[in-house]
């Protein structure tokens, strides 16, 4: 019976504006089952252009292993600002995850407000 619980070992680095995330599942990822050893990698990079703007942009790719066809690329482009304690994004978010996903495929332009306590 799958279950969707997952278990990763995680390497990051960063540089300057830039990141780079390397994961790896050591237990079958997300429920699909013989997938031990999928990998994601996450690549990213954050740039202040100015009055408090923060530029941030990201692109990461999944490998299902064992289940190519359920393998995917993700991407965001977005801004945020932080303004009167909460912090204000807009961001474009996309992926080609279609076929096992479903309907998650669809870009999308994505308004949030969080706050940090």
């Amino acid at each position: 019976d799958p279950k969707p619980n997952t278990t990763e070992l995680y390497v990051g680095a960063s540089w300057n504006v830039f990141t780079l995330k390397y994961s790896q599942a050591v237990t079958d990822i997300f429920g699909f089952p013989d997938s031990k050893g999928s990998t994601y990698v996450d690549l990213g990079a954050s740039f202040d252009v100015g009055s408090g703007v923060t530029l941030g942009a990201h692109y990461g790719h999944q490998t299902i292993k064992n289940n190519a066809g359920c393998s995917y690329d993700d991407w965001k482009l977005g801004l945020s600002k932080d303004f009167a304690g909460l912090n204000l994004g807009l961001a474009y978010v996309g992926t080609n995850a279609g076929g096992c996903y479903g309907d998650l495929g669809k870009d999308r332009l994505v308004l949030s407000v969080t706050k940090t306590f």
